[in-house]
């Protein structure tokens, strides 16, 4: 399988699971590939903001050897 095939036949499962719950039991497969496309956007937006903010937090210096680790906010 392909990458976004992929991705599409992983999310299916818990989106219907929560549309279910959510009490629609006669969703449009279309309604439910929409979902899944905002579903997957939103998690490669939040890996990249989460990727950009450790590198942020911890600062790689060639100095030290590597990946350096702030003490706190104060540092």
């Amino acid at each position: 399988m392909s990458g976004p095939n992929l991705h599409n036949t992983l999310f299916r499962p818990p989106i219907i699971q929560i549309v279910r719950a959510r009490g629609s039991h006669s969703t449009r497969p279309s309604d439910l590939e929409s979902i899944q496309d905002l579903t997957g956007r939103y998690l490669i937006i939040l890996a990249e903001y989460v990727a950009e903010y450790a590198a942020n937090a911890y600062p790689y210096d060639p100095e030290d050897g590597g990946w350096r680790m702030k003490d706190g906010p104060g540092e």
